[in-house]
């Protein structure tokens, strides 16, 4: 979901995300902070079994900067030579 947020430095909050996808196309649900939970949740209509993670981010922040990944393989890259 999209919604209206001040952009101001004196609204500070914590902000906490939850992700469904698809196990099958993206095993691995990420986003900032600390998870909370990982659920199996039930079957959609199209048979798909889905899979929901909840992070929450404790960092009071002025705006929701988020990064939200469900990726497909497991494993780390290091981009730094």
């Amino acid at each position: 979901m999209i919604t209206y947020y001040p952009d101001r430095p004196d609204v500070m909050s914590v902000f906490t995300t939850k992700i469904t996808a698809s196990k099958a196309s993206c095993p691995v649900l990420l986003s900032n902070g600390n998870l909370v939970e990982i659920i199996d949740a039930p079957p959609a209509e199209d048979g798909v079994e889905r899979h929901v993670a909840t992070w929450h981010d404790p960092w009071r922040k002025a705006r929701p900067i988020s990064h939200c990944s469900p990726y497909d393989r497991v494993g780390v890259v290091n981009a730094i030579p």
